[in-house]
């Protein structure tokens, strides 16, 4: 089953709410960009909107589970939780943003071979509208948190960090064609 939840507004479309399996997105979807089975509430003011979301893996078929980030997970499909948040402040086409999501792997493992890799994001993004034709984003993620590396009992900390970025030019002729310019860049971790 790829998608099944509910969705709903309350006060006049100032607080939404959905529960399921669906696709949850933080940010530019770099940090999170998938499904799981969760929930997540998002209020709406007028100049700020705050989300929070929470949502389990370990539901899904291993074929279709996006979330390998250890030995485990590759062998038996991702058993995680993930949690956290965003809030944004719009103002003049422009969305400035900060976010924050931890992610707690439950795999089971030995005492030989540890597998367990738990970290957290932390981040921060602008987008919007310059011109009538000219949009952009810039997004930057640090991670920080535990793992093992491979094929080893001992316990190593993460540190790693990302840069998302682009700017998309919409020619103003017909079929509105557009040029687009990315770049994105991540560190890696030294201990991974």
């Amino acid at each position: 089953l790829d998608l099944a939840y509910i969705s709903m507004t309350a006060f006049e479309g100032g607080l939404k709410f959905s529960a399921g399996r669906k696709y949850y997105t933080m940010g530019t979807g770099l940090v999170l960009n998938g499904r799981g089975d969760g929930g997540e509430i998002t209020w709406y003011g007028s100049l700020i909107s705050i989300q929070v979301l929470g949502m389990y893996t370990g539901l899904m078929l291993k074929d279709n589970n996006p979330y390998n980030l250890s030995s485990k997970d590759m062998a038996d499909g991702a058993d995680r939780v993930f949690t956290g948040g965003t809030i944004d402040l719009s103002f003049f086409n422009q969305r400035l943003y900060a976010f924050g999501l931890a992610q707690i792997d439950l795999a089971e493992e030995d005492d030989t071979m540890k597998t367990r890799y738990n970290s957290q994001y932390y981040g921060g993004g602008l987008e919007g509208v310059l011109f009538e034709d000219l949009a952009y984003f810039g997004e930057f993620i640090y991670e920080t948190g535990k793992s093992y590396a491979d094929q080893s009992t001992e316990k190593s900390t993460i540190a790693a960090y990302a840069v998302n970025s682009g700017i998309t030019y919409y020619i103003p002729v017909d079929f509105n064609p557009a040029v687009v310019f990315q770049y994105a860049f991540g560190s890696g971790d030294k201990d991974r």
